[in-house]
């Protein structure tokens, strides 16, 4: 999807970031998805009328692995060069696996070293186009949003998904502090002028105000009724662990999600069991459609 002359959107699926395609000199790619899916990206860049070998660089907005894992895979290919900002970066360089949810999600992706680095109020020359680095933490203490002025547009990354949504808030990994980021980074986003914001998830936001108002008040319901932030989270890494291993028996499903560090977290602080945490989760998914019980196996039914 063309934005303007020089920026493409390309709209990916739950597993995957969308990516951002910027073209001109040096055509640039911001986040590359998950290294699952990573072969279908020259397809989807060149339907953009970019040959892969002709990408100068990729740029990573955090660290998470369905946005950076797929990067080697497009570094192989076209020798691109790899920026990152300055937090994303140690965390890779130091393999700092809690920090950015590995172990704590039990997956294993691939970790990218950074050709180079960038802060929050750099500007970046992209493909010939200067862009502004913008700290928006909260989903991520890393994430760096990018701004370009001329076109008003904003990489989000999650910090602003449609329907006035983000990404997931791990508040037992980054404390509770992480939700008053997200609250502070929403009042960031509505200070700017934006005509369209390019978010990690989803479709680009043009209503970009009412989206942002719903955000603030969802983060002011998750400071107020913390349980909704912890159904909120649940909802999201269930739903991302199943379509990691699907099509995959429920009894399987169940002990493998039940064994991983997170449910145990975060059913604590409710105080309930893990199990229990499990069954409030996956059974409303399984009603909305997003997951089928097919005689005990579970099939995601999401757009990947």
């Amino acid at each position: 999807m063309q934005i303007s002359d020089h920026i493409h959107f390309i709209q990916r699926g739950w597993e995957n970031a969308n990516a951002i395609l910027i073209t001109g000199d040096k055509p640039t790619l911001v986040d590359s998805g998950h290294a699952k899916y990573a072969s279908q990206l020259p397809v989807l860049i060149a339907r953009e009328g970019v040959d892969v070998r002709a990408l100068a660089q990729i740029v990573n907005t955090h660290s998470h692995w369905d946005h950076t894992s797929g990067n080697d895979y497009l570094r192989d290919l076209s020798g691109a060069t790899v920026g990152m900002g300055e937090l994303t970066a140690t965390w890779m360089r130091e393999e700092r696996r809690h920090e950015m949810w590995l172990s704590y999600f039990g997956v294993n992706p691939p970790l990218t070293l950074p050709d180079w680095t960038f802060a929050a109020g750099d500007q970046l020359e992209l493909a010939g186009i200067t862009w502004e680095a913008v700290a928006l933490p909260g989903h991520a203490p890393d994430l760096l949003g990018l701004y370009q002025a001329d076109d008003k547009v904003l990489i989000s990354a999650d910090s602003l998904l449609p329907n006035g949504d983000c990404g997931l808030i791990n508040v037992m990994v980054h404390g509770w502090e992480a939700l008053d980021d997200a609250i502070a980074s929403a009042d960031q986003i509505a200070s700017m002028d934006i005509k369209i914001v390019l978010p990690g998830h989803g479709a680009p936001i043009t209503d970009v105000a009412s989206n942002v108002k719903k955000l603030q008040k969802r983060l002011a319901r998750f400071k107020t009724q913390p349980a909704r932030l912890v159904s909120h989270l649940a909802r999201r890494v269930v739903m991302a662990a199943l379509l990691e291993t699907d099509p995959i028996a429920e009894r399987q499903f169940r002990d493998r999600v039940t064994a991983t560090e997170w449910i145990r977290d975060y059913a604590g602080y409710l105080g309930i069991s893990a199990e229990t945490l499990y069954n409030q989760t996956l059974d409303p998914l399984i009603q909305s459609g997003a997951i089928r019980n097919d005689d005990g196996v579970l099939i995601g039914l999401v757009p990947r």
